[in-house]
């Protein structure tokens, strides 16, 4: 216990200093990977059909895991395979076991709506650590959210990996907006009710995933003010269900925040947010870029190389952007 504290104690205290001289002391926890900007689905509050790439465009195996040893070289054990959808890449758990070979944690970013016989027997052999898989709401909300039938897909898959997939972890994420609130109670029954093994997570909707910055939009999908009183309601609910059930992942300070969060009031609450985004974590794009809160960098990996990139003038630049922000996005890089 006290090796554990210290450790900890050492990992926040190189994390602050990361932050203030905006260097990096210490190898980001993971690596977002998005392996391409395909999907099979349109979802409602996902703006990537709106830059579509032809697969000609998209890296290929070989740069993919000339990558994935780069990752490792910077001392990185954990990576997470995101899309799009990137069970559309064919190569997907070559990928998976090239990177179980480095010794590096794999998480599989889904949504459920792919599956077969033969993807299991590859889930299994891939060396994949991890599948994180996006549920919105039951059935008829979800499909409004994600598609038709998408619900009975993704119910399916959770099915065959919680059944047939025992070295498998399943984390389930919700997005959190006006159009489902008063389904979040009730999957969090439907998980106690199934009685499987899985982590449940909760992070707000942003106004555009593709351009972290553009904060001043609003739409359908963001919880109104004559509505403000029923997701406090419903927060305080998740929150009331986490004391009783290990399932939630989200810390009680993190799900209290998505009421500060939905009134734009995060600048003004006392329960200040760290944001570490570009230090703890950072995403590849389907391009081959660094793509740091809703910035994609110039510079190209495959030219450059990973490490180049990852110290450049570029990111911090960047980084010294972020410190000024007032507005957090409460998305993953907030959870601790």
């Amino acid at each position: 216990m006290e090796d554990s504290v210290l450790s900890r104690l050492k990992y926040v205290t190189r994390l602050k200093l990361s932050k203030i001289f905006n260097r990096s002391f210490l190898p980001p926890i993971e690596v977002l990977f998005t392996l391409t900007n395909r999907c099979n689905l349109r979802c409602i509050m996902c703006n990537f059909h709106n830059f579509p790439m032809d697969i000609a465009d998209e890296l290929s195996t070989k740069n993919v895991t000339s990558m994935i040893a780069q990752i490792a070289d910077l001392r990185i054990k954990n990576v997470v395979l995101s899309g799009g959808e990137p069970l559309l890449r064919e190569d997907l758990f070559e990928i998976i076991h090239y990177a179980f070979s480095l010794g590096i944690d794999t998480t599989l970013l889904t949504n459920g709506t792919i599956m077969n016989e033969a993807i299991i027997n590859k889930i299994n052999s891939s060396g994949l650590n991890s599948i994180c898989l996006s549920i919105d709401g039951l059935e008829e909300k979800h499909d409004y959210i994600r598609g038709e039938g998408a619900f009975k897909k993704s119910m399916y898959f959770i099915k065959m990996v919680s059944e047939r997939c025992p070295s498998v972890s399943l984390n389930i994420t919700t997005t959190i907006m006006d159009c489902n609130l008063e389904d979040i109670p009730r999957l969090l029954q439907l998980w106690e009710k199934m009685k499987i093994k899985i982590k449940v997570s909760f992070q707000p909707v942003i106004p555009d995933n593709t351009d972290w910055n553009n904060k001043e939009k609003t739409d359908i999908l963001w919880v109104p003010e004559q509505r403000i009183l029923l997701l406090d309601k419903i927060m305080d609910e998740v929150i009331a269900f986490k004391k009783k059930n290990n399932m939630i992942v989200n810390d009680f300070r993190f799900i209290s925040l998505i009421k500060d969060y939905f009134r734009k009031d995060l600048d003004k609450t006392k329960r200040k947010v760290s944001c570490y985004e570009g230090f703890k974590r950072f995403t590849i794009t389907a391009g081959g870029r660094l793509w740091i809160c809703g910035t994609e960098m110039k510079l190209s990996i495959v030219k450059y190389g990973l490490s180049k990139c990852w110290n450049s003038s570029e990111i911090r630049k960047k980084r010294k952007e972020m410190l000024r922000c007032k507005r957090p996005c409460l998305q993953v890089c907030s959870f601790e």
